[in-house]
């Protein structure tokens, strides 16, 4: 389930990790820039599969929820870790690098957040409720004459 797509976030975060950490310690990105692209899509596919996934998820017990919230919790710590390797990159890159990836970063970012946001929602017995009660109320209005 979402353990496994955790592990290769892990796996996929470390590098763009070691990529900036190179890259900063050289004062610029150079030929880094290129693994550090083609990582920074990679995730980018792997978020869109997790997403899928967790959209997916029909979650019925406690335990279930609870290792959402856990999931919910990690992907959030996610979207911070990548928003502290794009911050360091800004003040070592002419402005269109810069941009490109800063614009990477941030769509990682954001889409790390929605995650988080989706399987917090997931988690929620209340929200599940709220889910089940607006749609048996819509059902019932298409029902009547």
């Amino acid at each position: 389930m979402l353990v496994p797509a955790m592990a290769t976030q892990g796996v996929a975060l470390d590098a763009i990790r070691e990529r900036v950490q190179r890259a900063v310690g050289r004062g610029r990105l150079g030929i880094l820039g290129l693994g550090l692209c083609v990582d920074l899509l990679r995730l980018r596919r792997r978020f869109e599969r997790v997403a899928c996934e967790v959209a997916d998820l029909d979650v019925r017990t406690e335990n279930e929820r609870t290792l959402l919230r856990e999931f919910a919790r990690c992907q959030q710590l996610v979207a911070e870790r990548l928003e502290s390797y794009r911050n360091q990159l800004p003040t070592m890159q002419p402005s269109s690098l810069g941009t490109l990836f800063g614009g990477l970063f941030e769509d990682l970012i954001v889409s790390a957040e929605d995650i988080a946001e989706t399987a917090a929602l997931g988690a929620s017995a209340e929200f599940a409720n709220l889910v089940k009660e607006d749609l048996a109320g819509h059902n019932a209005s298409l029902s009547r004459p």
